[in-house]
């Protein structure tokens, strides 16, 4: 997904140095991320449900299964066919579509349950009001928002990380902010990059992120 800009939010890393080597946008592991695990199997998502930066299609994939309507989208066209691709392979009612903000307010549709997960890390607080702003413009009322964002622990090229104050305060100006949690985002990245974070048991680097929740009424 991306902000106001239309910006790729997987471009600085595809050219830059983190993932020299790898050829993968970072947080794409090939698995749901676990603090969105964790949201899927408590199941307390109301659909339909946007997946706002859908990326390869994890999290779709996961909510399709747990029987909720949802719409992934991206601005990625490559990500986008390939989400599609592998739903139609696992036989999943999910739908993708290569939307922006702008292009997704034209739609009828409005969604009970908005996750938005790491593209607010390649926007500056002003761009991500904005599309904090824009997501609830999407919302019906009462709905819920989950954000996986980057820690300001984080110091890497092209991430843009935030404490949580100011994460809340971003997201605030749109949303009803319930919590700010610790959390953690499995990142793609060559030995000795993050060396002062840990790594869980498959050699994903452990990075410092929050989860917040917030509602929106409308």
């Amino acid at each position: 997904m991306t902000g106001p800009g239309g910006a790729d939010p997987g471009a600085t890393h595809r050219r830059g140095t983190v993932t020299a080597g790898i050829g993968a946008v970072p947080w794409d592991t090939g698995e749901l991320q676990p603090a969105l695990q964790r949201l899927v199997a408590d199941g307390g998502l109301r659909g339909p449900v946007l997946d706002s930066g859908c990326g390869a299609g994890e999290l779709s994939f996961a909510l399709a299964e747990a029987g909720h309507e949802v719409l992934g989208v991206d601005i990625g066209p490559t990500a986008v066919a390939a989400a599609r691709a592998e739903a139609g392979r696992r036989g999943l009612d999910a739908r993708f579509d290569v939307a922006n903000l702008t292009r997704l307010r034209e739609s009828p549709t409005r969604f009970a349950t908005v996750v938005d997960s790491v593209p607010l890390r390649g926007l500056d607080d002003a761009m991500a009001a904005e599309h904090a702003r824009g997501l609830a413009e999407l919302a019906v009322p009462g709905a819920r928002l989950w954000v996986l964002a980057f820690s300001d622990r984080v110091r890497l090229p092209g991430v843009l990380g935030r404490s949580r104050e100011r994460l809340a305060e971003v997201v605030g100006g749109a949303w009803s902010v319930d919590e700010v949690a610790a959390s953690s985002i499995s990142f793609l990245a060559p030995d000795g990059v993050g060396a002062e974070f840990g790594r869980d048991p498959t050699g994903h680097l452990l990075l410092p992120a929050w989860l917040l929740s917030a509602r929106w009424g409308g």
